[in-house]
């Protein structure tokens, strides 16, 4: 998961989609985990302009096979391992299911502006209202609500945590009892969003560019990384994290080396517009829409696809503007 940092209005904004990933357990209370064919499925999928739907293959430059056909009411996808969504523009949420390679629908609620996806397949959707539910995986309309706070402006799910950041810029932790119980992990007043990795890691940037890793030992116990101004974005996957910088500074990819403020370059290339992270893998889209994966050495990438239609890859995406 992606958050970018601009360096004109700092606003928390969805860039593609918002989703992704962390370090706390839900608790007795939380749903059970969906069920879900059993087939592999990469964790790769793009979206096109025309809302079709795409998965990876594995097998380089053009590998792709389109599952979800063009469909104008298509807003966003949102994925994790095997687990893939896809939201409507009429806060309608579809799931796919490789087995028959189909997608049923699990809610339409016209209120639902985000949802997002653990690690271990929990999945939750965000409204207008600020209120926050859970699927039961009973099918449709099978949720349970979380949370009714208006002020709640994103989440972010982890392996078995769930996590919201408030427009007040403080973030808080599900609990997992139910209705309304929630934790406050910080209450800093430059916090412009928040990531969670796939690992059980939470991280945060802030409106500077410095960025916070989440200690687990609630409020306010989180650890400085990098306190860049030419940091616009990060990322995480794993036990990676990763940043990106500005073409207005100095333009690249980097990863996070795991001592403070040490940070080794993967890339330099400007034309680079967003990553994606999912375990030890990373991926970039480039402003042209091609497609880019790292292949473990500095410099070195694989190029996927170069659709011009490409118009978002999945897991989710946030953006900070």
């Amino acid at each position: 998961m992606r958050l970018n940092v601009g360096h004109s209005g700092r606003k928390l904004a969805l860039c593609a989609l918002c989703c992704a990933i962390l370090l706390i357990g839900l608790g007795k209370s939380a749903a059970p985990k969906q069920a879900f064919a059993s087939a592999y499925l990469p964790d790769l999928y793009q979206m096109h302009i025309d809302g079709s739907i795409w998965r990876y293959n594995g097998g380089g430059l053009y590998s792709w096979t389109e599952i979800g056909s063009p469909n104008s009411s298509t807003s966003s996808i949102a994925a994790r391992g095997i687990y893939l969504y896809q939201l409507h523009k009429d806060g309608s949420i579809w799931q796919y299911l490789a087995s028959s390679n189909s997608w049923t629908e699990l809610d339409n609620n016209t209120s639902t502006t985000e949802i997002s996806v653990s690690g271990n397949g929990h999945l939750y959707q965000l409204h207008s209202t600020g209120s926050i539910w859970v699927y039961d995986n009973g099918g449709f309309h099978s949720w349970s609500e979380l949370d009714d706070n208006p002020l709640a402006t994103d989440i972010v799910s982890g392996a078995n945590s769930l996590y919201q950041l408030h427009s007040d810029h403080t973030i808080w932790q599900y609990a997992g009892g139910g209705f309304h119980s929630w934790t406050e992990l910080d209450n800093n007043s430059a916090t412009s969003g928040i990531i969670a990795s796939d690992n059980g890691s939470l991280y945060q940037i802030h409106g500077t560019g410095s960025v916070w890793a989440y200690d687990g030992g609630g409020f306010h116990s989180w650890s400085e990384l990098d306190d860049n101004l030419l940091v616009v974005a990060i990322d995480a996957g794993g036990t990676n994290l990763y940043d990106r910088q500005g073409v207005e500074g100095a333009p690249g990819i980097w990863v996070y080396t795991g001592t403070p403020y040490n940070w080794a370059d993967l890339d330099d290339n400007n034309l680079s517009a967003y990553t994606m992270a999912y375990q030890n893998d990373l991926y970039q889209v480039h402003t042209d829409s091609s497609i880019w994966k790292y292949t473990g050495t500095p410099g070195s990438w694989a190029e996927l696809d170069n659709n011009t239609q490409t118009a978002m890859i999945a897991e989710p995406t946030i953006t900070v503007s």
